[in-house]
């Protein structure tokens, strides 16, 4: 009769019967048909207790007994170890009792070393889109600059020409190709120029969509449209200028930079603001729409200008004192001077021809 440890079993009985009152989880059948143990004694096919090994008492049994600790090829991994107990007391050792491939689990430093060299890979990958968006956003907008100066003049824009070339359509890609990383790098002069040209661009764009319209108020809601992507998003132009331009960066002389497509809006420049030029262009644009007498002038003591002066003129408080004051530091006035603001033009900015 050969024992499983604490109750006997019956050789002769079946080796896979259930047994009253025996929690069956705990054993496992171990075939020993034509199979040697460690003891080099085989036996038949018996149901026995079994007890797993720790590593380290698996690697003690594997010297004892003669064999290697671990296992040769491509698995390279320890045997299971069982414990079979026969009523004499002897210990049979069988090793070759395996977990298959799929199963088994991947030790800790095998883990650490997989997951170093997936971070790497996403490193890696991350540098290479950054360096392709380096490459393909360009901060002197080479062909922005080739539209404004093709289809831009002093009468206004050819929108007729734009809408039959399909221009603006390629442009694109100078202000979509500039992601949230790349525009971190850049620095704030830079920012302010790249945000000044999407909104002109975007709003020229606007305007060859619906063209033909004699204003951009026959659009509906023109501003508050999120026609402008950014960063992955989409945004309307008023988000563009009242919460980014006029927001972080308090400037006021922007507001002649930016365009809205009306003969009352100062003039769209024939080429795209730059960083490393802006305070220059800045003070130009500045200096061409108040000198242009259809929106600002002078007339005796009283300044006659434009209403985005009184829109915005809270802007040019703090830094000059408030519009007053920049528009006569502009024109050279001195002394006291009354103010009176023109009526607004809506009318489209729209050129016959730019040839």
């Amino acid at each position: 009769m050969v024992s499983t440890g604490r109750q006997p079993v019956p050789r002769s009985g079946p080796p896979y019967q259930r047994r009253p009152g025996r929690n069956t989880n705990s054993f496992r059948e171990i075939g020993l048909h034509g199979r040697r143990c460690a003891s080099g004694q085989s036996r038949q096919a018996v149901r026995v207790p079994v007890f797993r090994q720790s590593a380290a008492q698996s690697q003690v049994a594997h010297r004892r007994r003669g064999m290697p600790a671990k296992l040769s090829g491509r698995n390279n991994r320890q045997p299971r170890v069982y414990h079979a107990r026969s009523s004499q007391g002897r210990v049979w050792i069988c090793a070759d009792i395996r977990t298959p491939l799929s199963r088994r689990r991947k030790s800790h430093s095998s883990v650490q070393t997989h997951r170093k060299k997936v971070a790497m890979k996403r490193a890696l990958l991350f540098l290479i889109v950054c360096i392709a968006s380096a490459r393909a956003f360009d901060p002197a907008y080479p062909m922005y600059s080739e539209i404004l100066s093709e289809y831009v003049c002093d009468a206004g824009v050819d929108y007729a020409a734009l809408v039959q070339d399909a221009a603006l359509d390629p442009v694109q890609k100078e202000f979509t190709s500039l992601t949230r990383q790349m525009y971190e790098t850049l620095g704030r002069e830079d920012r302010i120029a790249f945000f000044a040209n999407l909104y002109n661009f975007y709003t020229l764009k606007l305007i060859a969509g619906h063209y033909p319209v004699k204003s951009i108020k026959e659009i509906d809601k023109p501003w508050a449209r999120e026609i402008v992507p950014l960063f992955g998003d989409s945004v309307s132009l008023d988000h563009v200028e009242h919460q980014i331009m006029r927001k972080q960066f308090d400037k006021p002389r922007i507001h002649f930079a930016l365009n809205c497509a009306s003969l009352g809006c100062p003039a769209l420049r024939d080429e795209p603001y730059v960083g490393n030029r802006l305070d220059a262009q800045l003070e130009s644009a500045a200096k061409a729409f108040l000198t242009d007498t259809a929106r600002n002038r002078i007339e005796g003591n009283t300044l006659v200008l434009s209403k985005i002066l009184k829109w915005y003129g809270g802007d040019f408080k703090k830094k000059y004192g408030g519009y007053e004051e920049y528009v006569k530091k502009v024109l050279g006035i001195t002394g006291k001077v009354k103010v009176r603001f023109l009526d607004y033009d809506w009318d489209l900015n729209d050129a016959d021809s730019c040839d």
